[in-house]
């Protein structure tokens, strides 16, 4: 709901558009060490975003 009630995003659009802007969000959590930081685990490896990842993932395969 937060990500379709932002204008200009592929989610507002609706329909399709969802499920690769949710997909493409999680890859991001991994591959942007920026965003990486944020789900560290404590030795500051990317575990915590690759486990994000996988469950969004998996999320938008079975929801969206």
């Amino acid at each position: 709901a937060w990500l379709r009630a932002i204008p200009g995003t592929p989610a507002h659009e609706g329909g399709e558009a969802l499920k690769p802007y949710v997909l493409g969000l999680a890859e991001m959590y991994v591959a942007d060490p920026r965003f990486a930081a944020n789900y560290a685990t404590a030795d500051g490896g990317t575990g915590g975003a690759e486990f994000v990842r996988d469950v969004l993932a998996v999320y938008a395969q079975s929801r969206l």
